[in-house]
């Protein structure tokens, strides 16, 4: 059901079927692919679920006019995605549907969303798993269609991106607390070398200590018991 379901969307994406065309009647898709009748009913179940297509009378079945498909990867949940992806929906027309997933910095994973996805959606919202390198899976969906999230220091030539500024409003945050700074006799900076924020906020935390005169330190490896002098 699902594979005649998704290549049924795969040609509506690709402009192959258009809005307003009659689609196959199920007789000829069940000998077409060799299935039964009951299985390509409810993969049109499916679709009509999905809002990509209608039924007239319950027999003949037409493209949707309607509904436009967006792919929306992001890294991890936070509720900071939690309030990205709510004011997305809530900013999107009403005819766009949103599947969201999660690659929890996962190459794998990541990858694997990204090739199932190929050619079935209308709209690509994706922040890339990694920093440094932008992934090659990505090289096959059409930059029309491509809107890289989030920060990247790859390059980015010929592609549509929103991007944060980390670095320079990491810097601008300790520039805002430097007085407070003043009172401690050293600045430690906990940077767990496992997680996946940008590597360069130890070189703006550098600058911003040594503009300064500040003491500092970079622990990059500890645990609760870690102690800190």
């Amino acid at each position: 059901v699902k594979q005649l379901a998704d290549y049924i969307q795969r040609a509506i994406s690709m402009n192959e079927l258009k809005p307003g065309d009659k689609l196959s009647a199920i007789n000829t898709l069940s000998r077409q692919h060799n299935i039964s009748r009951d299985t390509v009913f409810k993969a049109f179940n499916d679709l009509r679920a999905r809002g990509l297509i209608e039924s007239i009378h319950g027999k003949n079945y037409y493209v949707s006019y309607r509904v436009k498909n967006v792919l929306l990867i992001l890294d991890e949940y936070t509720p900071f995605k939690d309030v990205l992806y709510n004011a997305l929906v809530s900013k999107l027309p009403s005819n766009h549907k949103i599947d969201l997933w999660f690659h929890q910095y996962n190459e794998n994973l990541f990858n694997n969303i990204v090739r199932e996805s190929y050619g079935m959606y209308n709209k690509y919202l994706i922040m890339n798993y990694s920093n440094d390198v932008l992934a090659e899976s990505l090289s096959k969906i059409n930059p029309k269609k491509l809107l890289l999230l989030d920060f990247g220091s790859f390059n980015k030539e010929g592609l549509s991106y929103v991007c944060q500024d980390f670095d320079r409003a990491f810097y601008d945050a300790l520039d805002q607390a430097k007085h407070d700074f003043k009172k401690y006799k050293k600045i430690v900076f906990l940077f767990d070398k496992r997680h996946k924020h940008p590597q360069s906020s130890k070189d703006y935390f550098i600058r911003f200590c040594t503009d300064n005169n500040f003491e500092f330190e970079i622990i990059e490896s500890f645990t609760p018991q870690t102690p800190v002098v």
